[in-house]
């Protein structure tokens, strides 16, 4: 059976594309540039009248479930602090006690949940031990355990960890990365870092119980209880808990007796690298994977439907180059945001409205019911529209 029980939330809202495409004026400027490519006012609305009113009482209820005693891993994106202090400043304190309180471990994270690790692997270590700093002083501990964008894991991602000294990470627990083994067998190659991988058909049951408001923490308990292995990871995505049937009170509550129940049946809540810890003599010698594997959307598991997809991947290659030949960081800074995971899945959330995340709510584009092929089209624009601009 499962001896530990480790619950992982990722707090991240991406910067919202400016759809449809506008065109930056002749010789514009970053900040024109930038205005141009993304919907900052969009962002702001969101911030402002969705995300803080949502986010401020989750956060405390999450806070309280913390000094309860409720062993959580978090990752705070480095994103998602900047449109903080700049839209709902008020987000910043409940976030920053969160980090601080005992029994929560921060988990360092891609800056921008981007894909930059397929484009640039040294830019991409520099970037997570920047958010491994910036997160360290927040919460003012170490920061020893990763996760990035959507739990990817693959060979170079692996030796970035390694490399930047990380002694825990999460990765997604498909059979292509397990080889097989059961995803609560936890797995290291060398002297890397150990692995735990996640248990997604229980994370999209938590995930649904969050959301409608659903409140049967012994069944899940006793289902992560009779698992083979040492650990069984199970992540949440905070806007389930912010935005759920019955409020943050009712989904931390369900989070608090879930803990509970595991404790009952002897599978003892703990944090990433505490659980890492603990199993380590246990963990299997295993090689990562070499194809990446990612939660949810991923190109390499797409086959012959995933054209539009492949053709935002190609783009997002062209538009991060070209911005590595420009000088000036507004630029460059404009290429790494559009690496944004989240990019490359639009023209499916056109037609997956519950998928949307938050900061995309106050886009006017959404609200014209926009199609797949529309919204492809659009979003292949952007990237064509900076390419050009980025090089003019």
């Amino acid at each position: 059976m499962a001896e530990a029980f480790v619950l992982y939330t990722a707090i991240h809202e991406p910067v919202p594309l400016r759809l449809p495409s506008v065109p930056p004026p002749a010789a514009a400027r970053p900040e024109d540039l930038e205005r141009c490519i993304f919907d900052l006012r969009a962002a702001e609305l969101a911030f402002r009248e969705v995300i803080g009113p949502a986010y401020g009482p989750a956060l405390r209820e999450t806070c309280a479930l913390a000094e309860r005693g409720v062993s959580l891993s978090v990752s705070v994106s480095a994103a998602f602090m900047e449109m903080s202090r700049r839209w709902s400043p008020e987000l910043v304190r409940p976030t920053r006690r969160l980090l601080r309180a005992a029994c929560v471990e921060p988990v360092a994270s891609d800056p921008q949940g981007g894909l930059l690790f397929a484009f640039d692997i040294e830019r991409f270590m520099r970037n997570l031990a920047r958010a491994r700093e910036a997160l360290g002083r927040l919460a003012r501990r170490p920061v020893t355990a990763a996760e990035v964008s959507g739990f990817c894991l693959n060979h170079e991602i692996y030796h970035a960890f390694r490399q930047l000294g990380f002694a825990a990470a999460a990765a997604e627990g498909e059979d292509r990365a397990t080889q097989g083994r059961h995803p609560c067998h936890l797995a290291r190659w060398g002297e890397g870092p150990l692995i735990a991988y996640r248990l997604q058909w229980l994370s999209d049951e938590l995930r649904y119980q969050l959301r409608s408001g659903g409140h049967d923490p012994g069944k899940l308990a006793h289902t992560i209880a009779s698992l083979p292995g040492e650990v069984a990871l199970v992540s949440f995505d905070f806007d389930s808990l912010a935005f759920g049937t019955g409020g943050a009170a009712r989904a931390a509550g369900l989070l608090g007796a879930l803990a509970e129940a595991c404790i009952e049946r002897e599978c003892e809540p703990l944090n990433l690298s505490e659980a890492a810890l603990r199993f380590a003599a246990r963990a299997v010698e295993h090689a990562p994977p070499v194809t990446t594997v990612v939660s949810g959307l991923s190109t390499e598991d797409l086959g012959r439907d995933g054209w539009v997809e492949r053709l935002l991947f190609g783009r997002m290659q062209q538009a991060y180059q070209i911005s590595r030949l420009v000088e000036g960081r507004g630029v460059r800074r404009v290429g790494e945001l559009l690496l944004q995971r989240t990019n490359l899945s639009l023209p499916r959330l056109a037609v997956d409205g519950e998928g949307r995340p938050p900061s995309y709510w106050r886009t006017r584009w959404w609200q014209t019911n926009p199609s797949y092929d529309d919204t492809a089209e659009q979003t292949l624009a952007v990237y064509d529209n900076f390419i050009r601009a980025a090089s003019g």
